[in-house]
């Protein structure tokens, strides 16, 4: 319970909680571990929990009836999800995946509901990232539903560097790991059209890969890629 309660004081939107609420609410938590490429929780299931990523990378999606994944958002620890879901006691309208190995505290409805009654500010802050979320997205699906795959890829990496991005003398670089499957899931394009188009951007030194993380060597050359 110790390593639950450190953890709760580390979230933004429990760092204000009264000690008791806070000690209160580490009892109901839990920790799960989930593998690489399982699902936390699938679109349509009533999984009815907030759940608060400590490690590993998430992505936020849709799942279509052939099994294939349109990746919305990236979550990476310190962030959580299912918040939608946990609210209003409907289904979760989104899919959920373990992009690598991954750990995330779970906290039931029932006692966050309470938690509500006792702190407003939490519903509140909730909504407030939900509706970023939904930003988000919105300006996700406006850079991969047009445009030649050089394009969309450009846009999604530029993307990336804005919101995981790190300055390095070559460049931004995101922190994130990255497979060629991830790209493809939130660029809508196929795993083989992204490994053409990755290896044009290094032939014209405009981006640098090293294990799995991407420096963009040429912002310039990549943002006009993306007009």
């Amino acid at each position: 319970m110790a390593l639950i309660l450190e953890t709760l004081r580390r979230i933004p939107l429990f760092a204000d909680l009264e000690p008791d609420l806070l000690r209160s609410l580490s009892e109901v938590c839990d920790i799960r571990t989930y593998a690489k490429r399982a699902y936390i929780c699938r679109a349509d299931e009533s999984a009815h929990m907030l759940f608060c990523l400590l490690e590993g990378l998430v992505q936020l999606g849709l799942t279509h009836a052939d099994g294939k994944e349109t990746g919305l958002m990236l979550l990476e620890p310190g962030q959580w999800f299912g918040e939608l879901a946990l609210l209003d006691g409907r289904y979760q309208p989104a899919s959920i995946i373990a992009l690598e190995e991954s750990r995330a505290m779970v906290l039931p409805r029932g006692p966050f509901l309470r938690l509500v009654q006792e702190d407003h500010g939490l519903a509140l802050g909730m909504l407030t990232v939900s509706q970023r979320r939904l930003y988000h997205i919105l300006e996700h699906i406006k850079r991969v539903q047009s445009g030649t795959p050089y394009q969309r890829l450009a846009r999604i990496l530029l993307a990336l560097a804005r919101d995981y991005g790190e300055e390095t003398p070559e460049g931004p670089r995101i922190r994130l790991r990255l497979t060629h499957q991830v790209l493809a899931d939130l660029s809508g394009l196929r795993r083989e059209t992204i490994t053409q188009t990755l290896t044009a951007f290094r032939r014209t030194d405009c981006l640098k890969v090293e294990a799995h993380r991407f420096v963009l060597t040429d912002l310039r050359r990549i943002e006009r890629e993306a007009e």
